[in-house]
């Protein structure tokens, strides 16, 4: 049987491990949480992105009818829509990078966010999937 006295010593050890290890752990955590991509992947901080112009018309659709983005990077593609179109080609999305389906409305600006992770070309679609004739390539 154990005496007070060492009993007494037994808690101690452990509240010194326990306060150890939690220090250790801090430590660790501040490290990684400087981590950029960390932050990222646990949702603390969005990424900087680079912003992509774009416009919608009448006469000539999309502009530009390609965007050459490099894989690795974050970028936000905004469409400035100078027409408001009827039925489907009303709206938009970005198949494959940003299924949201936004409306084009005349003198509004949608954006879409795009991580450039896969090298591919992705259209933009209406919400029948009816192409628009532009695309995103991912190099």
């Amino acid at each position: 049987m154990k005496t007070l006295k060492e009993s007494l010593s037994l808690h101690k050890k452990f509240i010194w491990i326990s306060a150890f290890l939690f220090v250790v752990l801090v430590g660790v955590v501040q490290v990684f949480a400087h981590q950029e991509s960390l932050k990222i992947y646990l949702g603390i901080s969005e990424p900087e992105r680079e912003r992509i112009q774009m416009e919608f018309s009448r006469q000539h659709g999309l502009l530009p009818k390609e965007v050459i983005l490099e894989q690795g990077k974050y970028y936000q593609i905004d469409i400035f829509s100078d027409h408001t179109e009827l039925g489907c080609m009303s709206t938009i999305y970005l198949e494959g990078l940003d299924e949201t389906i936004w409306e084009l409305i005349k003198g509004e600006t949608i954006s879409f966010k795009v991580d450039a992770k896969k090298k591919w070309s992705y259209r933009f679609l209406c919400a029948m999937h009816v192409p628009f004739f532009a695309s995103v390539i991912i190099e």
